[in-house]
């Protein structure tokens, strides 16, 4: 690297420059050795498994009050199934032959009033490998979703990943994992109370129970010093 001190001249700036230039010699990085890590045992977090029927909504009623509602708006449809998640419960429905799927998207907001979301309403239109569109209704109660139930699914313990962590569970059941190394600026964004902090120790919790201090480093920046204190020892 070049280097330029009051005291140096052009002259010996271009004599330091070219030195350093010239200097083949690779830095050697430092080799850490750790013991055999060891994970933390899944017996430490709560066993709950995640139950889809502990939402507890009169699903019938709230399809077919949306099947009145298409019906009003000329759309003939049939209820077909009721897939409900830990958040979202998605009503799938067969459109009757020779009506637009334009015409059930523009319904939303319709479909958010008569069934009093307190959010919108989102339309699937048509399901990805199937003859029918989906429009799924946010729950009025949110089911929680155990850390444990992912962490123990092959899906996670079977992942290649670079950086595999818990994601949480899909609108059928389906366990979800993500690739950290995939997102490498990731924002995590919310209002108060939403679960930003229990999403970054899931995050957190998820890499310690797949990687090591050989493989993984971690720079954890608290400006608060409250929420991360826990992994100081880390």
């Amino acid at each position: 690297k070049p280097f330029l001190n009051k005291n140096s001249n052009e002259k010996g700036f271009q004599v330091g420059f070219a030195a350093a230039v010239g200097d083949d010699k690779k830095e050697e990085k430092p080799v850490h050795k750790y013991e055999k890590y060891v994970p933390p045992v899944l017996q430490l977090l709560d066993d709950a498994a995640f139950d889809p029927n502990v939402v507890n909504e009169d699903y019938e009623a709230i399809g077919k009050n949306i099947e009145q509602l298409l019906a009003q708006f000329k759309v003939e449809s049939t209820l077909v199934n009721i897939i409900h998640g830990p958040t979202v419960t998605r009503y799938e429905y067969q459109i009757a032959s020779g009506i637009s799927v334009k015409r059930v998207t523009s319904l939303a907001d319709d479909i958010s009033m008569v069934v009093a979301s307190k959010s919108s309403v989102r339309i699937e239109a048509p399901i990805r490998g199937k003859n029918l569109f989906g429009i799924e209704v946010p729950n009025a109660k949110v089911a929680k979703v155990p850390l444990r139930s992912v962490l123990e699914s092959a899906d996670f313990q079977n992942s290649s990943h670079a950086l595999t962590f818990a994601l949480g569970i899909d609108i059928g059941g389906q366990k979800i994992v993500a690739d950290l190394a995939d997102m490498p600026h990731l924002l995590i964004a919310g209002s108060t109370g939403q679960g930003k902090s229990v999403c970054m120790n899931s995050l957190i919790i998820s890499l310690l129970y797949k990687y090591g201090p050989e493989d993984l480093r971690f720079i954890l920046v608290d400006p608060k010093r409250v929420e991360f204190s826990v992994y100081n020892k880390l």
